[in-house]
């Protein structure tokens, strides 16, 4: 009987700590919602995911209490309640063409080969793979500078490989006009350096 009882006590407890757990969550993930649930300013809008995974694009007007008002792109005022909105996103107005979202393209700074005018804004960056045998990276270093190389995968030795430099400076001068400036830097192996030296001699 004791044993049951012991039994009974353990799951009681561990079942309250877990709703009190959840509660908390829900808490706070409910006040990091509500803090997203502001109006945009003119340059944004903001994507509504629901909670029957349907989306709406607009603005908020205004939250009230546990409804909010929203004003879609189209122009129509609808009511929600604050339970039915599962996220929320900001996006800017350009990324809107013809009524329909576009994503940001996740490939702007660079081309199948060669790069764009565009630049990696700080802290991104990307891997790339040329060939299959020349593999390379990217960061950057801050909106205006990036920094980038690689070395071949083969041949093996080490003293043997090309390594390869990709600086690139540059700055936006609008949401549709980029410049950029870079250059690739590649070094041959020492033995392919010399043998090159030796011919042009």
């Amino acid at each position: 009987m004791k044993g049951i009882t012991r039994y009974l006590r353990t799951t009681f407890v561990g079942i309250s700590t877990v709703l009190v757990c959840t509660s908390a969550a829900n808490a706070q993930a409910d006040s990091s919602l509500r803090a997203q649930l502001v109006p945009a300013d003119s340059a944004h809008l903001q994507i509504l995911t629901l909670s029957d995974g349907s989306t709406v694009f607009g603005r908020v007007v205004v939250l009230s209490g546990d409804s909010l008002t929203f004003r879609s792109n189209a122009g129509a005022t609808m009511q929600l309640p604050v339970g039915a909105v599962r996220s929320v996103k900001e996006i800017a107005t350009v990324e809107i063409h013809e009524g329909e979202y576009w994503f940001p393209n996740p490939n702007a700074t660079r081309l199948f080969f060669a790069p764009t005018g565009q630049m990696l804004k700080k802290g991104e960056g990307y891997l790339s793979d040329y060939e299959v045998f020349f593999p390379g990276v990217a960061v950057g270093v801050s909106d205006n500078l990036t920094l980038g190389g690689g070395v071949s995968l083969l041949p093996l030795g080490f003293d043997e490989q090309v390594y390869y430099f990709t600086p690139k400076i540059g700055a936006s001068l609008s949401d549709k006009f980029h410049v950029a400036a870079g250059c690739s830097s590649p070094e041959a192996p020492a033995e392919v350096a010399r043998s090159a030296a030796s011919t042009m001699v």
